[in-house]
């Protein structure tokens, strides 16, 4: 981890599941790291959720499915999603909101 952290390579690949990369990586901007940890959150709020987190439960986007290209801006463009704090703990949802910011550098 020590060398992941003091590392400024950056990478400019398209790979991996589109819905689960950062917001840096869909709009083509380079990225690092750092969106490796954006997917990990998205998954663990997905494995808490029992249900991909887009759009949120209850959000007038939740009426019907998005198109992909919707989905895909609603994950660029809307905050994050996150866990209803009266069924998960404090520190899951804060860690899941340090995970999901949406600014890599934070």
């Amino acid at each position: 981890s020590g060398q992941l952290a003091n590392s400024v390579s950056k990478c400019v690949s398209w790979v991996g599941t589109v819905t689960y990369m950062s917001p840096e990586r869909i709009r083509g901007e380079s990225y690092s790291w750092d969106s490796d940890i954006w997917s990990l959150g998205l998954s663990l709020v997905e494995a808490a959720m029992g249900r991909f987190p887009y759009p949120p439960p209850g959000s007038p986007s939740s009426a019907q499915p998005l198109g992909f290209w919707d989905l895909l801006d609603y994950i660029v463009e809307e905050p994050p999603p996150r866990l209803n704090p009266e069924t998960s703990s404090p520190e899951l949802c804060n860690f899941l909101a340090c995970c999901l910011q949406k600014n890599p550098k934070q």
